[in-house]
């Protein structure tokens, strides 16, 4: 079972990485290889489509944006390698919180291990996101499935395999009561 989910993971991630480029080449965006995927948008306070509120003492989602990631495709692959800002090295392997939307990966009432989101996920076929916006989370006990946005923490781990898509783990997690 748990090959399943990471297998659906993994195709989750391909399918960002094969929809976002062609999303972001109008003139409105730059060339992914230029923005590496921390969408001006995601950062403006103002703009229309707002990432999941960051309560006190949580960490924003503007600040895993910071991370560059870019993709390259090789004969039959792709890869993504993350270019982690100084603000998130900072983080890494420290207990953190984080508020965002769920996306489960076990068919479940409760998930011990999921994708948080900065963004409700609003297209069944693909993200409107990139990586450095999802946080893959494997939680000590089930944390019960929302629609709205669930606080988490748990100890960050950055994902340096270029193979899987993620960038971000939360080890250890738990929900937050709130």
């Amino acid at each position: 079972m748990m090959g399943f989910v990471l297998k659906m993971a993994a195709f989750l991630c391909c399918i960002l990485a094969i929809m976002e480029p062609a999303h972001r080449e109008s003139a409105a965006f730059p060339p992914p290889q230029e923005q590496g995927y921390a969408d001006p948008d995601l950062l403006d306070p103002d703009g229309i489509w707002q990432p999941a509120p960051t309560p006190p003492g949580a960490v924003s989602w503007a600040t895993f944006a910071t991370t560059k990631v870019t993709e390259t495709f090789d004969a039959d692959s792709w890869t993504f390698e993350a270019d982690f800002s100084e603000a998130v090295k900072a983080l890494e392997g420290q207990r953190i919180k984080v508020n965002g939307f769920m996306l489960p990966l076990q068919n479940a009432d409760t998930q011990t291990h999921f994708i948080l989101m900065a963004y409700p996920q609003s297209c069944p076929f693909h993200f409107s996101i990139g990586p450095s916006q999802l946080i893959e989370v494997k939680a000590d006990f089930g944390v019960a499935f929302s629609y709205e946005p669930i606080l988490i923490e748990g100890t960050l781990n950055l994902i340096t395999d270029k193979d899987n898509g993620l960038v971000y783990r939360l080890s250890a997690a738990s929900a937050v009561a709130g």
